[in-house]
């Protein structure tokens, strides 16, 4: 009875692809062994809080175990990167005896050894690199990085005077108003000054006609 066999062209492409991810996981890992000494793990990357503040940027990261003298915090302002770095020892546990237990160890879920962690910032902020700040307390790393306040645009009023000319001279709209407003129409009164000097000519008058008439009747 002859044997049978089915060929899908699914299954070979599925292989295929399976066989160059063992080969790139390979190939990767003889790269990362040749890069750093043997049985030296690769750093970690601790966990962050990334907060962006309308002031500033603040970065905590947690890494319980560490000595504040073995983390050194960086910014590179080309790449706008934060780039944390450090080593966390296991510490020495000694039985009642003072013996080292070490060896000891049966579980170890706790991340020691060196981490590297690196905060990509947006590019088209820019930040105040003097007064950057680190401080370390209970565990946690917290990074302070200022922005640069962007300059405020103001607005200015204009005010504009348009110039006006009146007999050859340039006033301005207020002094232009004033003089076109309507002036008082006349009401038929001469000033008290004129009215005296009309009333004292009458007077002059009568004191000629007297003094004519006396002339003549002493004449007759």
């Amino acid at each position: 009875m002859p044997a049978l066999y089915s060929y899908s062209p699914v299954w070979s492409v599925v292989d295929a692809l399976a066989d160059d991810l063992v080969t790139h996981a390979h190939n990767k890992q003889r790269t990362q062994k040749r890069a750093r000494p043997q049985d030296e793990p690769a750093p970690f990357a601790p966990l962050v809080d990334i907060y962006d503040l309308e002031s500033a940027y603040v970065i905590q990261a947690s890494l319980s175990g560490a000595a504040a003298s073995a983390i050194s915090v960086d910014y590179d302002a080309k790449i706008a990167t934060v780039i944390v770095t450090g080593e966390i020892k296991r510490t020495t546990v000694r039985g009642l005896h003072g013996e080292p237990t070490t060896k000891a160890l049966k579980v170890g879920e706790r991340q020691i050894g060196k981490f590297e962690r690196r905060v990509k910032l947006p590019d088209d902020v820019k930040i105040q690199q003097d007064h950057m700040t680190a401080k370390y307390n209970n565990g946690v790393l917290e990074i302070s990085l200022p922005k640069t306040p962007e300059r405020q645009r103001r607005s200015i009023v204009v005010q504009v005077e348009d110039d006006v000319q009146v007999n050859g001279k340039s006033v301005t709209d207020e002094q232009s108003a004033a003089m076109s407003a309507p002036q008082p129409a006349p009401t038929g009164k001469t000033s008290p000054t004129v009215e005296a000097a009309e009333m004292q000519d009458e007077s002059d008058a009568t004191s000629v006609k007297s003094f004519d008439s006396e002339m003549s009747s002493d004449l007759h």
